[in-house]
């Protein structure tokens, strides 16, 4: 039994694992959001789709799934809309800090811009 315990122990010492991290861990304030958005406004989602985005750095057989969401504002609080209409890119909410919303409910939407991956 403590042969197996040891080899067992030995095999994850010296077997690389792959792992990712989250970078949303933790809380911040209303008011710590509010500064760090680009904009901060009320909508209501319009449609949902779900895609693959191809990463090349991500290993052989992983996916990256992200959604979309179209979100038409209601009112602006903070900083400016192109449009009334504003595609949201957030992960599929399960363990990679994304955020699920449903269609036709109203949300507050505190947003940065960014073209990570498009």
């Amino acid at each position: 039994m403590i042969r197996t315990s040891l080899i067992v122990l030995l095999l994850y010492l010296v077997h690389p694992f792959c792992t990712t991290a989250c970078s949303c861990i933790g809380e911040s304030s209303v008011k710590e959001e509010i500064i760090r958005s680009d904009v901060v406004f009320w909508g209501r989602v319009i449609s949902m789709n779900r895609f693959i985005v191809n990463d090349s750095t991500m290993l052989k057989g992983m996916i990256h799934m992200k959604v979309e969401y179209k979100i038409i504002s209601e009112h602006v609080f903070k900083g400016s809309m192109l449009s009334d209409t504003i595609s949201i890119i957030t992960g599929v909410g399960k363990g990679d800090c994304g955020v699920r919303l449903s269609l036709g409910h109203e949300y507050i939407i505190y947003a940065v811009y960014e073209n990570k991956y498009f």
